[in-house]
């Protein structure tokens, strides 16, 4: 990253920005890991390093309240851009507080959720606590007797990064 008459340099003052140079750059850094001429640690450590880096940045309010300005700034309709990005003001992760409507219907229908919910977190727990071999088990409304396994697990490999305090 460099700094040069107050702009931040991170794309090597490319005239675009586009999706089609992020893959480029990021196609180029892979084919240094493949290729043998950099370290996959010290490659993913790094880049890794710098994500993380620029998600600090990205949610830092104070950045954020200033992009938003300058945004405003703007007339109705039309949209800033910088090297052909376009920064945008919009609305996200809108939430509804169904419960705060005072609708006796809803908070009906929510209360009568809530326990089917809550009886299959129990028996979740029930059935991830039954040996490898299984157990037999009586269905309590039936009477049915059954033999009871544990649920399969699956998992993906990922590789976890972590970064010094200091």
């Amino acid at each position: 990253m460099q700094m040069e008459k107050n702009q931040i340099q991170l794309f090597g003052g490319l005239a675009t920005i586009s999706k089609l140079t992020q893959k480029s750059v990021a196609e180029k850094l892979a084919a240094l890991v493949k290729s043998g001429e950099v370290s996959p640690l010290e490659a993913y450590a790094q880049v890794k390093g710098a994500a993380e880096t620029l998600n600090v940045f990205l949610k830092d309010k104070e950045v954020v309240d200033a992009v938003i300005a300058t945004c405003q700034r703007y007339g109705k309709g039309e949209v800033p851009t910088y090297k052909g990005v376009a920064v945008a003001v919009t609305e996200a992760g809108v939430k509804y507080a169904f419960e705060d409507c005072g609708d006796p219907v809803y908070n009906a229908l929510a209360e009568k959720k809530r326990e089917p919910d809550e009886k299959i977190k129990e028996r979740q727990k029930f059935l991830l606590a039954i040996p490898a071999e299984g157990m037999t088990v009586v269905n309590p409304d039936s009477g049915e007797v059954f033999t009871a396994h544990r649920p399969p697990k699956s998992s993906t490999t990922t590789i976890r990064v972590t970064f010094p305090k200091e």
